[in-house]
Protein backbone atom coordinates (compact mmCIF):
# COMPACT_ATOMS: atom_id res chain seq x y z
CA UNK A 1 0.00 0.00 0.00
CA UNK A 2 2.39 2.63 0.72
CA UNK A 3 4.30 1.95 -2.66
CA UNK A 4 1.05 3.68 -4.47
CA UNK A 5 1.49 6.71 -2.24
CA UNK A 6 5.32 6.60 -2.72
CA UNK A 7 4.93 6.39 -6.73
CA UNK A 8 1.75 8.49 -7.71
CA UNK A 9 2.51 11.19 -5.38
CA UNK A 10 5.64 12.48 -6.83
CA UNK A 11 4.31 11.50 -9.88
CA UNK A 12 0.88 13.58 -9.88
CA UNK A 13 3.11 16.24 -8.01
CA UNK A 14 5.67 16.19 -10.84
CA UNK A 15 2.66 16.83 -13.25
CA UNK A 16 1.04 19.72 -11.18
CA UNK A 17 4.58 21.51 -10.81
CA UNK A 18 5.42 21.33 -14.84
CA UNK A 19 2.15 21.36 -16.60
CA UNK A 20 -0.20 23.14 -14.78
CA UNK A 21 -2.16 24.16 -17.32
CA UNK A 22 -2.79 20.64 -18.88
CA UNK A 23 -4.27 20.44 -15.32
CA UNK A 24 -6.63 22.91 -15.41
CA UNK A 25 -7.70 22.16 -19.09
CA UNK A 26 -8.46 18.55 -17.25
CA UNK A 27 -10.30 20.21 -14.26
CA UNK A 28 -12.39 22.15 -16.15
CA UNK A 29 -13.25 20.13 -19.25
CA UNK A 30 -17.08 18.94 -18.05
CA UNK A 31 -17.40 22.86 -16.60
CA UNK A 32 -17.66 24.95 -19.27
CA UNK A 33 -17.42 24.65 -23.11
CA UNK A 34 -16.00 28.23 -23.34
CA UNK A 35 -11.94 27.78 -23.56
CA UNK A 36 -10.84 29.69 -20.60
CA UNK A 37 -7.25 30.29 -19.23
CA UNK A 38 -5.68 29.70 -16.43
CA UNK A 39 -5.08 32.52 -13.51
CA UNK A 40 -1.50 33.65 -12.37
CA UNK A 41 -3.01 32.47 -9.06
CA UNK A 42 -4.34 29.10 -10.33
CA UNK A 43 -1.05 28.28 -12.14
CA UNK A 44 1.24 29.32 -8.64
CA UNK A 45 -1.11 27.40 -6.53
CA UNK A 46 -0.72 24.32 -8.91
CA UNK A 47 2.56 24.19 -8.72
CA UNK A 48 3.24 25.00 -4.76
CA UNK A 49 0.64 21.41 -4.64
CA UNK A 50 2.98 20.04 -7.27
CA UNK A 51 5.98 20.28 -5.59
CA UNK A 52 4.20 19.44 -1.79
CA UNK A 53 2.79 16.37 -3.54
CA UNK A 54 6.27 15.54 -4.56
CA UNK A 55 8.22 15.99 -1.62
CA UNK A 56 5.57 14.45 0.19
CA UNK A 57 5.92 11.00 -2.03
CA UNK A 58 10.23 11.16 -1.62
CA UNK A 59 9.89 11.57 1.59
CA UNK A 60 7.36 8.60 2.12
CA UNK A 61 10.09 6.71 -0.26
CA UNK A 62 13.04 7.78 1.74
CA UNK A 63 10.86 6.40 5.10
CA UNK A 64 10.08 3.27 3.66
CA UNK A 65 13.18 2.51 2.29
CA UNK A 66 14.64 3.13 6.55
CA UNK A 67 11.70 0.61 7.66
CA UNK A 68 12.55 -1.78 5.29
CA UNK A 69 16.70 -1.42 5.92
CA UNK A 70 16.43 -0.97 9.46
CA UNK A 71 14.20 -4.32 10.33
Amino acid sequence: MEFIGVFFFPLIGFFMLFFPEDIFEIMNSRRNEANGEPTRSFLIGTRIGGAIMMLIGIGGFIALLIERLSG
